[in-house]
């Protein structure tokens, strides 16, 4: 049995909402190299079930997991796991405001993350037709409506790239995308914002790399991203960061 108080990891997988499980590569990744305990939540997928029916599940995953290993937990996903675990740490600042004990994360990871469903950021049509992982028109608006259903698209809970990230200090996050990525205006916007509001952020952005290129073992770009991605996570779980 693990000892409560361990650091651990919650992860939320990607798919666009609407495809994935609990067995992310990427996340499964992340448990070999870090040697930690890595929890993936198999969270509803759209369209049958839509927003926020996911991110309530995660918050769930974090609390129960809070209380069974302790508060020392790092948050993060890729793609759409991203922008959950971006609504995860939204509604759990919302419940310490209210007076709530449960803890923020010691860190939080945000890999090429999904945070605009209203596609208006520019990176959205810069690099339609240059991301070789997905496409807006016809696939990734799609799935975001299909996630979203009648929730506003600009919700800061639908799109994080309108939260608000003022008020109790941030933990330390690192922020992934690539020259080619469709949601790169995404993750730009999130990590602008988040520096604005005092956090620390790292932001890796790989030359002419796609969307998701970690989840391709094969390139050396997808092996140097992961070789960061665990040093920056070690020195978190560690308390160096």
């Amino acid at each position: 049995m693990r000892a409560r108080g361990e650091a651990w990891v919650l992860w939320a997988h990607g798919g666009g909402f609407c495809w994935g499980s609990a067995r992310d590569g990427t996340g499964l990744r992340l448990a070999a190299g870090l040697g930690r305990p890595v929890v993936s939540v198999e969270y509803p997928l759209a369209p049958e079930e839509r927003f926020p029916v996911a991110i309530e599940h995660c918050l769930a995953a974090y609390e129960a997991g809070v209380r069974e290993r302790g508060p020392q937990v790092l948050l993060g996903g890729v793609s759409a796991g991203a922008n959950l675990a971006l609504g995860v740490l939204q509604r759990v600042r919302a419940l310490r405001e209210s007076g709530s004990d449960l803890p923020q994360p010691i860190g939080l990871v945000g890999l090429t993350p999904f945070g605009d469903l209203a596609g208006e950021g520019d990176s959205y049509r810069v690099n339609e037709g240059r991301d070789a992982y997905l496409r807006w028109r016809g696939q990734q608006e799609r799935f975001a409506r299909a996630y979203a259903g009648r929730a506003d698209l600009r919700d800061p809970l639908v799109s994080p790239v309108h939260a608000d990230w003022s008020g109790e200090p941030l933990p330390p996050a690192i922020f992934t995308t690539g020259t080619r990525d469709l949601f790169l205006s995404d993750t730009a916007r999130i990590h602008t914002a988040w520096r604005a509001a005092g956090g620390e952020a790292d932001l890796v952005l790989a030359e002419g790399m796609w969307h998701s290129y970690l989840s391709d073992a094969r390139l050396p770009e997808s092996d140097a991203l992961m070789a960061r991605l665990l040093d920056w996570c070690d020195g978190v779980l560690a308390g160096r960061v």
